[in-house]
């Protein structure tokens, strides 16, 4: 059934679309000189860095692990969530200080400057080799049930990682498309909210789903 390898993913997918980087990148790329033809680069650039990150780490898991619900699996889902849990403490121990302000990197500056094929390959590099995104992609292919489910449910299950890991640079893509220049207002104060809280919506997400996947594994290795 295509809904087994659809819902495992999804919490993971949503850890994904979450972070702040992705659409802070998007809406510059909105301004720059290229307008809409860089932001369609740009998000498809995302999409398919996603997607390769959930095609390896799918072949992977299937692999390595043999296919089945097996220990292999179970470690790499406590080996993922350790490293989760870790990166939720990093963004605890780096949040700004009372009265700092939170500003965007100067590599991220560059992105509303960015012609298609840059803003396409920002996309692709700000999604494929995230380490984040990659043990993301690791645990949602962990926790399909390869030797339950068919292949096109893991296809699926791919594709719907893909599609709400991408959410919400889309969102971004159709206030574009929908609302032209007249949303740039809203558009600004969401990468103004995304940037001054960036560490504590990451924080939260990584401790959350670093928890879910941890207990996952250790629930498989006493089991």
């Amino acid at each position: 059934m295509v809904l087994s390898g659809i819902g495992p993913v999804l919490p993971y997918a949503l850890a994904v679309t979450l972070s702040p980087f992705p659409v802070v990148g998007a809406i510059l790329v909105a301004r720059s000189p290229y307008g809409m033809t860089a932001l369609v680069a740009n998000v498809l650039g995302w999409m398919a860095g996603i997607g390769a990150g959930a095609v390896v780490m799918a072949l992977l898991v299937n692999t390595v692990g043999g296919g089945d619900d097996g220990p292999v699996t179970h470690w790499a889902q406590v080996i993922v969530g350790l490293l989760l849990l870790w990166a939720a403490w990093r963004k605890f121990a780096g949040r700004p200080k009372a009265g700092e302000v939170p500003t965007v990197p100067k590599w991220l500056e560059a992105f509303g400057k960015a012609s298609p094929a840059r803003a396409f390959g920002w996309g692709l590099a700000l999604a494929g080799p995230n380490p984040k995104n990659l043990a993301l992609a690791m645990g949602a292919m962990s926790a399909l049930k390869y030797d339950e489910i068919s292949r096109g449910d893991v296809v699926a299950g791919i594709v719907a990682f893909v599609l709400v890991g991408s959410l919400s640079v889309l969102v971004v893509l159709g206030a574009r498309l929908l609302g032209g220049a007249r949303l740039d207002g809203a558009l600004a104060a969401a990468e103004d909210f995304m940037i001054r809280n960036n560490a504590v919506i990451m924080m939260m997400v990584f401790a959350l789903i670093g928890m879910n996947v941890f207990g996952a594994g250790l629930a498989g290795l006493g089991g």
